[in-house]
């Protein structure tokens, strides 16, 4: 049996899967702040849960009615900075913190 979720609620979302190469790969601690239109949202990457479980690793954005694209910025705890401009919504996004994937240093104007 195949269970498929099909309401229209005419409410969108977006989800973000963070990695990196080394160090921290789940990028945990990270803060990942999403723009959609005039609302601005921040959550942080999280590990844990309780006894025997684990939380979901993702960060997960509810955009409401708001269907265009989003602009996503991921900072470190060390400070480093990466950003994403004109991300579609309804979907999982993996996004990689490598050196090259448009970080910025620290400290870096918008």
């Amino acid at each position: 049996t195949l269970l498929e979720n099909r309401q229209a609620t005419g409410h969108h979302w977006v989800t973000l899967r963070l990695t990196a190469p080394t160090g921290n790969r789940l990028a945990i601690g990270a803060h990942v702040t999403v723009v959609a239109g005039e609302t601005r949202q921040v959550r942080e990457a999280r590990s844990g849960g309780s006894f025997m479980s684990q939380g979901d690793l993702r960060v997960q954005f509810g955009l409401g009615t708001h269907s265009g694209p989003v602009n996503v910025e991921v900072r470190m705890p060390g400070g480093e900075r990466w950003d994403w401009r004109g991300l579609p919504v309804d979907r999982l996004h993996t996004l990689a913190l490598t050196p090259d994937a448009r970080a910025l240093p620290a400290g870096a104007p918008r």
